[in-house]
């Protein structure tokens, strides 16, 4: 998902009635001619755009992706969820970034979700006779 809008449109408000009017608003293909937007995160990490931490910390959140699967326990996704709202914060401070798009607010969205996740539930236990 795009990141950032590098331009945004003149008259916005105006451009979101009329293409909620009439449906336009729900279909990929007026977002992508609409609304001008940068590359996704991964790909502008590794083209440069990005700082090198922003790099790392992809890196590092794709490393990590499987014990986050695999582990019952609330302090991977603890962890994820601070991670990403670093990652958040680097890409806010890089050159390209000057309006949210859906990505960004994707990911916003994704720091709070990974955060209030409850734990597992524990199975009981068994008296052995």
């Amino acid at each position: 998902m795009p990141l950032t809008v590098p331009e945004a449109p003149a008259d916005l408000l105006a451009l979101f009635q009329a293409a909620l009017a009439d449906g336009r608003l729900f279909k990929l293909s007026w977002w992508k001619d609409s609304i001008p937007s940068s590359l996704p995160l991964l790909h502008m990490a590794m083209g440069g755009q990005l700082s090198g931490e922003a790099l790392y910390i992809c890196r590092f959140l794709l490393s990590i992706a499987m014990p986050l699967l695999l582990s019952s326990m609330r302090l991977w996704t603890r962890v994820y969820s601070v991670f990403l709202l670093l990652l958040l914060m680097y890409t806010m401070n890089s050159p390209t970034w000057r309006y949210p798009h859906c990505g960004f607010l994707a990911l916003a969205y994704l720091v709070v979700a990974m955060w209030k996740l409850p734990n597992a539930a524990a199975a009981p236990k068994q008296k052995v006779r």
